[in-house]
C-alpha cells in the first residue's frame, strides 16, 4: 500500500492508499479501462472500513481504490487553519495519479465529499453511491451525539464532572482543547462510536475496525496541544460547520445516484435519504433510494451481503454496452468465495479471522 504526495488548497498531504484489481489485492495501478470505484471513508474509520466490498469476488471485476483522508488513518498531513474543503483533495489526489473517471462509494460523510466532488469536478464522477448520507446540516440532536462521544474523552482525562468543563467554555470546540490527559482516549473512542455507529451491536469485524481506527486516530490527534487541535477540526469544527450544496450546485452533477439507507440508523431519519433523493431528482439527475431493513449507521459492513450485488449492478447499467468491457481474469488470492484485500493484515492485528469459505457457503445456502 503506496503513498503519493499532492499539493492541495488546504496544505501538502502524503496520501496514504490502496489498490485492489482482479490480478491483484495491493496493485500498484488501476487496470486500464477497467471500472474503477474510489472510496470515501466516514469520520474516525479510514478506508479498512470497505473490507466488506474489497473481498466481494464480484465487486472486484472492478479496480477498487481507497484512500485515507486526511487527519485519518496513514496519510501524512493536517488541517491546520486553512479551510477544509476535504473534495479538493480527493480530485488532486485522482489527478495525481492519473485516475479516469471514477464510480465514488461513499459512507456517512463521505457522501458529503462525493457530492462536493461531482459539483466542483462533474467530469471527474461516473456515478455516486452514497451510503448512510448524512443531513444537509447537522442538526441540534445529531450535534449532541458528537458530543457525547467526546464527553467520554473529558470523563477518561481525570475530570470527575464533565459538564463543570461544558459550563466553562462555550463551545464543544473550546472544551475539547482544554483536555490534557488523553491516555483513555482510545476507550472513550470506542464506547462512543459503538453506540452511534454500530448500535452497540458488535462483530468481530466491527470491534477490529473501530480498534484499528482508534490507534490511528491517537497519532493524530493526541500528545500535543497542536494535535488536539486537529482533532477537534477534524471531527468537530468541520462536521458541524459544513455546508449543504445550493441547488446551483446540486444542478451541476451529472452522475447517477443509489442512496442507501439502513433503517436502524439511529443517526438520521430516513426523511433525510428522502429529501435528498428528492432534491437531487429534481435537479434532473436519476436517482434511486434503497431503504435496507436492518443495518446501523455504518450498515455497509454488517449488510454487505445485500448492497455489494447492488452497487455492481448499479455500476454496470452505466454502461451502454458491459459487452465491451474488458473481462480479466482472476489472478489476484482468494479462497473461492472471499478475496484477499491490502486490510487484511491491520484487522488480523485486532483478532479479527474471517469466517472459513465453508461457513460463508452455509450462510449462503440459508439465504436462498
Amino acid at each position: 500500500m503506496p503513498y503519493v504526495k499532492i499539493s492541495p488548497p488546504t496544505g501538502p498531504l502524503n496520501v496514504f492508499y490502496s489498490i485492489s484489481t482482479p490480478r491483484n489485492h495491493d496493485a500498484e495501478s488501476v487496470i486500464p479501462d477497467v471500472p474503477t470505484i474510489l472510496f470515501l471513508h466516514p469520520l474516525y474509520i479510514p478506508q479498512q472500513i470497505f473490507y466488506p466490498q474489497f473481498a466481494d469476488h464480484d465487486l472486484r471485476q472492478f479496480n477498487l481504490v481507497a484512500l485515507d483522508l486526511r487527519s485519518h488513518g496513514e496519510t501524512e498531513g493536517v488541517i491546520g487553519e486553512a479551510v477544509y474543503n476535504p473534495a479538493e483533495d480527493v480530485f488532486h489526489f485522482m489527478a495525481t495519479l492519473k485516475l479516469l473517471p471514477c464510480h465514488i462509494f461513499a459512507i456517512s460523510i463521505g457522501c458529503s465529499i462525493a457530492m462536493d466532488l461531482a459539483s466542483t469536478h462533474p467530469d471527474r464522477v461516473l456515478s455516486l453511491t452514497l451510503c448512510s448520507p448524512q443531513s444537509p446540516t447537522e442538526s441540534e440532536e445529531i450535534s449532541a451525539a458528537r458530543a457525547e462521544i467526546h464527553e467520554d474523552f473529558l470523563q477518561a482525562s481525570g475530570r470527575s464532572d464533565p459538564t463543570e468543563i461544558s459550563s466553562e467554555y462555550s463551545t464543544l470546540e473550546e472544551r475539547l482543547t482544554v483536555v490534557g490527559d488523553y491516555t483513555q482516549y482510545r476507550a472513550g473512542l470506542m464506547a462512543g462510536l459503538k453506540n452511534v455507529t454500530f448500535n452497540n451491536e458488535m462483530d468481530d469485524l466491527a470491534l477490529a475496525l473501530l480498534e484499528s481506527a482508534a490507534v490511528q486516530a491517537q497519532e493524530h490527534w493526541i500528545g500535543s496541544e497542536e494535535r488536539i487541535q486537529e482533532g477537534v477540526r477534524a471531527a468537530i469544527s468541520w462536521p458541524l460547520h459544513r455546508k449543504a450544496l445550493t441547488a446551483s450546485q446540486l444542478s451541476k452533477i451529472t452522475s447517477p445516484v443509489s442512496i442507501f439507507y439502513f433503517t436502524e440508523d439511529i443517526l438520521y431519519p430516513v426523511d433525510d435519504a428522502e429529501a435528498l433523493a428528492d432534491r437531487l431528482a429534481r435537479s434532473g439527475l436519476e436517482v434511486t433510494l434503497h431503504l435496507v431493513s436492518g443495518g446501523p449507521h455504518y450498515g455497509s459492513i454488517s449488510k454487505a451481503e445485500f448492497i455489494n450485488p447492488v452497487v455492481r449492478e448499479f455500476i454496470l447499467s452505466c454502461y451502454d454496452d458491459v459487452d465491451d468491457l474488458p473481462c480479466i481474469p482472476f489472478t489476484a488470492e482468494s479462497d473461492g468465495i472471499r478475496m484477499k484485500t491490502p486490510f487484511d493484515m491491520i484487522l488480523e492485528k485486532y483478532d479479527y479471522q474471517p469466517p472459513e469459505a465453508a461457513e460463508i457457503q452455509v450462510l449462503q445456502f440459508a439465504r436462498s
